[in-house]
């Protein structure tokens, strides 16, 4: 720690990433050394809760209802840096970020989750055809902007967040229909009668289902 430059820091812990899993990573990490000095570094202050996106179309009214605190991290001692690491050397044990700020790691965990997969079919460029990203941003633009103009969906993906999503719609009055290509939505979580019972709840709220289908 000792001659640490403006622009470089010393952490005993880095964590790249600030959703559930780098946040649940930091917390345990600054309880199990209250005496180390922990860095979250993520592009937020306080980003969207993934799991709870489709919520934000529904039951939950914006954005700003699916924030995931830093409180509880920054309350146990921990520190969060607003920043895009850019670039990591894994022997030198250092990373840069977007704003030119080096970090000087002694463990260092990658939580940066993953990307939506967009079908690589004709129009999938089109206006109307979107995926569902974790940015706040995007998020707010589709809450304000695009879905109150929908009257019909079509949800490609009959898992958690396609069915998450296609219900929330639902609720809001929108034509749903989802599309699958196993013979059951959920299938790969659930035994087939749980799948079952989901799709007679979903059709039951007026969800229009194709399985099988791609």
């Amino acid at each position: 720690m000792q001659n640490e430059r403006a622009d470089e820091l010393m952490v005993d812990a880095l964590i790249v990433g600030g959703g559930p899993g780098g946040m649940s990573v930091a917390i345990t990490a600054a309880q199990l050394w209250p005496d180390k000095k922990i860095l979250l570094v993520r592009r937020e202050d306080e980003p969207v809760v993934p799991c709870g996106i489709p919520y934000i179309f529904g039951t939950l009214k914006g954005v700003d209802d699916d924030l995931l605190s830093s409180a509880p991290f920054k309350a146990l001692g921990g520190e969060v840096l607003v920043d895009t690491v850019v670039k990591l050397d894994r022997e030198a044990r250092t990373a840069e970020t977007q704003s030119g700020q080096v970090i000087h790691w002694a463990r260092l965990v990658l939580a940066t989750g993953a990307g939506p997969f967009v079908l690589p079919v004709p129009g999938a460029e089109r206006e109307g055809v979107f995926v569902i990203r974790k940015d706040y941003a995007y998020l707010e633009s589709l809450f304000d902007d695009l879905v109150p103009t929908v009257n019909r969906l079509v949800v490609v993906g009959g898992g958690f967040i396609g069915v998450e999503f296609a219900d929330e719609a639902r609720k809001n009055g929108v034509d749903v229909t989802i599309v699958e290509m196993l013979p059951h939505l959920l299938m790969r979580n659930f035994d087939e009668d749980i799948c079952t019972r989901v799709e007679a709840r979903l059709r039951e709220a007026g969800v229009h289902i194709e399985t099988n289908a791609t």
